[in-house]
């Protein structure tokens, strides 16, 4: 799954689930200017609403990128949503 694949699934599960997903942006596991990088990037999301709402977000889409990508989102430390996509 790419970035703007995921981001746009994201992003759809989020409105039908009264989510909202602030500031989002995308870091690459290798740096930016790494040559041996693979095309792979993190994209990261801050996401708000109520506990019940953000439950049943999560779940719906970690059955989609599942069935997509055969992975799903994770929650970082600091309480950021995280994806693995790769560049195309």
């Amino acid at each position: 799954m790419n970035t703007r694949e995921y981001r746009t699934l994201a992003r759809t599960c989020a409105q039908q689930h009264g989510v909202q997903i602030g500031s989002s942006w995308t870091d690459y596991p290798a740096g930016f200017t790494s040559r041996t990088r693979k095309p792979d990037r993190i994209v990261t999301m801050e996401v708000f609403g109520i506990q019940r709402q953000l439950q049943t977000f999560i779940e719906d889409l970690s059955v989609y990128t599942k069935l997509l990508n055969g992975t799903t989102p994770r929650w970082s430390p600091s309480g950021y949503l995280k994806f693995n996509t790769t560049v195309k």
